[in-house]
């Protein structure tokens, strides 16, 4: 038996609800003994079960087909078990089901949808995860430190984010947190998860008198007391010992009493002391994290996951970590440990530098002095910040100076050491990260805004910036990709405007705006639509009453036509797009990026009512000044190339396609990832434009790769799948592989009436795929 197997303390009968003989009654031969082989084959909902993958104190999890001809889905689907089957466990299971329901996180396990078997017992249907149990995974692979614990800072966001939707998971543990075999961490199984009532009950919920497993439950959860986001946060150390160190911090082979009272009473090992191999890199910072995760008492433990995740991301950023007292002197060594390079220059010849920073060093204290908390004084100390750093903005510098990453660096670098209020800091670290982020450099914009929100939520006067701050982290994270997260937090940011501030703020349409966006990186044109609207129409009062803006109503004009645009709508775009050009341009001059932005999508309309020498000129105007402007190691520019290139190629340009193509798709897997949404739409490109110069097979080896990497993403279904589906689709057909063919051409037809319906063109072009595959093969369309 595994030590770390779940046990429960609460009586699995009930003597009220649907006994667990009704359910027998109505299931025929299932019963106690009945093996879970034997259901293999049988249908449940839409779905067919294949094979069991496992049996818990509740349920039993089989992997699944969807089995009703819409889409090829392997799903894992979670079936009461008949001797379970109370009021108890009924209610247990609903309620995993609406947590599950309420989860959207890149490393949770996706949930589908749930409902009754015929006998009567409910199941739910989730994602399947093909993977090891995390510490599995690191010792098959033989992972070094720094890759376990960037595993783990991933399974700390999946927790984070479960909090964050009111929810404590109560069994983590290996088992439950699955590594693909792409290395993405996956979080399961919420059966024992406690919804909350309230953002109040995060630090206060019932006493816990529920299943558990003793080899990670905190000492709170074993004596049945208050199980808070703190108990979580006890799991996740337990967590970090074990891939750390290949043991528990307390003996776990010797029954669960002995397990359970070495929890309440004994204190760990330190990690380093516990560790098999070298355990001079576990010394110091990481057994502090460690020590204070298990620390017994709620109180002086991590309150949260977020917490945990921070201390362990400034060990690996060379920062102090929190969970170390000690003084000035072991924070001066971290500095210059980690920048030994930068403080080497800095005393041979970095004059400039110095000099600057003295005065912003001056500037920070005298505005600190003078105002400490006024909001006013804060913004005094960003303009003062963004002016010192104009030469690393674009739009004001005119380009990409060569030190503009590097006097960036050398400010983030000094505001680690500053001594400065919260708010004030806060503020600083806002304007870098906008900096930054406006520089496509996204990490150190990252760390900027986590460590600033992370601040500001303690600062009870400082809602307005701790809205701007998750506003713009939502943005980072919409960049990056990770659109859950960007969505949560601007749901959140616009809670706290809409609670706590003026009804006159544009913070609310912002966020609006920024979820219309999102709905259109997701391919919910129609949502993205009526977001746009709602945040137009706002936007033209503010700016009536003098409380907003022109260039927001030319974000909104230029947003909503776009949504308009991939629907279909290019005549109903077009006007809106040349009104907001037209406010930029007044605004902003002509070489402002924000009309680069409306010249670039005027050129996509244009070349949709196959205007396409109009389009390819534009495209090319707006690359040259990209170009000029950024360099080509940009996000912006490979945006740029990739337009180009596909106005090329609808002028039968086909070999300048593929290698403008080419690059763009290796600047976006460079700066952004291989399995960015981004650089996947690269990828597909590349296909096409292969396929259309006759390379089927370098097409396919494309396409391929990004329907896999389509399929194995968080987005799910998304109108890129579908496009991809139908260019394979078409290289099929011309290699002569005709049923393959018509199986991704059906699948992309169906993918487009989902998102599209009947009239648009892109079923139209799906249909004409499949009638095509007809004509040559007799395959039904």
């Amino acid at each position: 038996m595994d030590p770390a197997e779940t046990t429960h303390q609460e009586n699995g009968s009930s003597s009220q609800g649907f006994p667990a003989q009704a359910i027998r009654a109505a299931t025929p031969g299932v019963g106690r003994t009945t093996r879970p082989e034997d259901f293999c084959g049988r249908r449940v909902g839409r779905y067919r079960l294949i094979r069991p993958l496992g049996s818990g104190g509740m349920g039993t999890v089989y992997l699944a087909e969807r089995d009703d001809g819409v889409l090829d889905q392997q799903v894992a689907l979670k079936i009461l078990r008949p001797d379970q089957a109370s009021d108890v466990f009924f209610r247990r299971f609903d309620d995993e089901r609406r947590i599950l329901a309420s989860l959207e996180h890149p490393h949770i396990a996706r949930f589908y949808d749930g409902g009754t078997t015929d006998g009567g017992l409910p199941y739910l249907a989730m994602e399947y995860v093909d993977g090891l149990p995390i510490t599995e995974h690191c010792e098959a692979l033989g992972l070094d430190l720094g890759d376990r614990l960037r595993l783990f800072l991933d399974v700390c966001g999946a927790v984070q984010a479960a909090h964050q939707a009111l929810v404590v998971h109560r069994d983590l543990k290996p088992s439950n947190i699955l590594v693909t075999h792409a290395g993405q961490v996956k979080l399961l199984d919420f059966g024992i998860a406690k919804p909350l009532a309230s953002l109040d009950q995060l630090t206060r919920t019932e006493a816990s008198t529920g299943p558990m497993t003793p080899a990670f439950a905190s000492p709170e959860q074993i004596r049945g007391e208050p199980v808070t986001t703190a108990s979580d946060a006890y799991a996740l150390g337990v967590l970090l010992y074990r891939l750390l160190s290949g043991r528990f911090p307390h003996p776990v082979g010797r029954g669960v009493a002995a397990s359970v009272c070495a929890t309440l009473e004994d204190t760990p090992p330190p990690l380093s002391a516990a560790a098999d191999g070298d355990a001079h890199r576990l010394r110091g910072d990481l057994d502090a994290i460690a020590a204070r995760a298990l620390a017994k008492s709620a109180g002086e433990r991590y309150a949260t996951a977020r917490e945990l995740a921070d201390d362990v991301e400034r060990h690996l950023s060379g920062l102090p970590v929190r969970a170390r007292s000690a003084g000035w002197l072991y924070a001066a060594g971290k500095f210059m440990r980690r920048r030994a390079p930068f403080v080497a220059t800095v005393a041979g010849c970095g004059l400039v530098v110095t000099f600057l920073v003295a005065i912003y060093t001056v500037r920070l204290a005298e505005e600190r002095d003078r105002a400490s908390a006024e909001a006013a004084n804060a913004r005094a100390v960003q303009g003062f910040v963004l002016d010192l750093f104009e030469l690393a903005d674009p739009d004001r510098a005119g380009s990409r100076g060569l030190d503009a990453v590097d006097l960036l660096d050398a400010g983030r670098e000094r505001l680690a050491d500053l001594d400065a209020e919260p708010a004030i800091r806060a503020r600083v670290q806002l304007a870098l990260a906008e900096l930054y982020g406006r520089l496509g450099t996204y990490g150190p914009a990252e760390l900027l805004l986590e460590e600033a929100a992370a601040a500001l939520r303690n600062e009870s006067h400082a809602v307005e910036l701790l809205s701007d701050t998750l506003f713009e982290l939502g943005v980072l994270r919409r960049r990056q990709g990770r659109y859950a997260e960007a969505r949560e937090l601007q749901l959140e940011s616009k809670r706290l405007s809409e609670t706590h501030l003026p009804a006159s703020t544009d913070r609310p349409a912002q966020n609006d705006n920024e979820l219309g966006l999102l709905a259109w990186s997701e391919g919910q044109y129609p949502q993205a639509e009526r977001l746009h609207r709602r945040t137009l129409e706002t936007r033209r009062r503010l700016v009536e009453q003098g409380q907003a803006e022109p260039q927001s109503v030319a974000s909104s004009l230029n947003n909503l036509a776009m949504a308009l645009v991939y629907q279909g709508r290019n005549l109903e775009a077009l006007p809106m797009l040349e009104e907001a050009l037209a406010i930029r341009r007044r605004v902003f001059g002509e070489g402002h990026t924000s009309v680069m932005r409306g010249l670039n999508n005027l050129a996509l309309v244009h070349g949709n009512l196959d205007r396409r020498d109009m389009a390819a000129e534009l495209y090319r105007d707006v690359l040259a000044k990209k170009l000029e402007r950024y360099g080509a190691e940009h996000p912006s520019v490979a945006s740029g190339q990739l337009n180009l290139a596909a106005a090329l190629a609808n002028l039968g340009r086909y070999g300048e396609a593929v290698d403008l193509g080419s690059r763009a798709f290796e600047t976006r897997r460079h700066l952004l990832g291989p399995g960015h949404p981004d650089t996947l739409v690269a990828l597909t490109r590349l296909g096409v434009f292969n396929r259309q110069l006759e390379r089927y097979g370098d097409a396919e080896l494309h396409l391929r790769e990004a329907l896999g990497r389509h399929r194995a993403s968080e987005r799910g279904a998304h109108p890129e799948l579908a496009l991809t589906l139908h260019q394979l689709g078409a290289v099929l057909l011309h290699t002569g592989r005709l049923e393959d063919a018509a199986d991704a051409g059906h699948e992309a037809l169906a993918l487009n009436l989902e998102f599209f319906g009947e009239a648009h063109p892109r079923v139209d072009a799906s249909r004409r795929l499949l009638e095509r595959i007809q004509t040559v093969s007799g395959v039904e369309p």
